[in-house]
């Protein structure tokens, strides 16, 4: 399952296994949860079983093959209808199968994000502190202040030679002061619903963030403002803030 994505800040997701369980408020609309219901997949929970998708191996690697011939990295967001670092007892040999497969698929920037960062120091393999990991970059979904402490899982992961990351999204109230040292870039976005159930993201909540990124030397990017979507805007007090950092892959 490698396919190209309405998601902004990347080119292509790749699910090497679908489901999740929610673990705080920015969950509660989940996107994902609600398309897996529509398949009639019921992999929501913290009990239920997960979906291995056998043909995302396949997919990831011609995604490698063809940023290879077009001599052209590809950002690919892995696992954007799970959480890579689900403690999940189905997730652990899986795990140690995909860390090999983005080992090997070096002509790809891979976005891992997670709400599960804590988990992450326990959850790399042995080799990667070695160098072969630079095109790997973790993230960190932020959208409340409660969920901050993400920022600090972040940091104390030690330096692999990817990014790190955080995706406000959504954002859900304003955030306050951020320490932004060592994120290299964060992404901002509002709700998305398929109905109007989507809750609100104030302008001045996105402002905030923009100016502490600017000061601290961190990208800042926006992805859309709250709304149902196919109604959403782009563009942030008029202009579009597409900005992607330098990555090291």
């Amino acid at each position: 399952m490698g396919k190209e994505t309405k998601i902004a800040w990347a080119d292509s997701t790749v699910n090497a296994w679908i489901g999740c369980a929610k673990v705080g408020p920015e969950c509660l609309n989940c996107y994902a949860e609600a398309q897996e219901k529509r398949f009639g997949r019921a992999v929501w929970g913290v009990n239920t079983p997960r979906y291995k998708t056998i043909t995302a191996e396949g997919s990831a690697r011609k995604l490698n093959r063809e940023a290879a011939e077009a001599g052209k990295r590809s950002r690919v967001f892995m696992s954007s209808e799970s959480d890579f670092f689900d403690a999940h007892p189905d997730c652990v040999p899986w795990r140690k199968e995909w860390w090999d497969i983005v080992k090997d698929c070096k002509n790809l920037d891979w976005l891992i994000l997670s709400k599960r960062t804590q988990l992450i120091p326990s959850m790399v393999p042995p080799d990667f502190y070695s160098g072969e990991y630079r095109h790997v970059n973790l993230g960190g979904s932020v959208g409340v202040k409660a969920s901050l402490s993400r920022l600090d899982d972040l940091r104390a992961v030690p330096d692999w030679g990817g990014l790190r990351f955080v995706s406000a999204e959504p954002l859900l109230e304003p955030l306050g002061t951020i320490n932004l040292s060592k994120i290299d870039w964060i992404i901002v976005g509002g709700e998305s619903t398929p109905s109007n159930r989507f809750r609100p993201m104030q302008e001045d909540w996105v402002q905030e963030i923009k100016d502490q990124a600017e000061a601290q030397g961190t990208v800042f990017f926006f992805k859309q403002d709250a709304a149902r979507q196919g109604k959403h805007s782009h563009e942030f007090q008029g202009k579009q803030h597409y900005n992607l950092p330098m990555f090291n892959g």
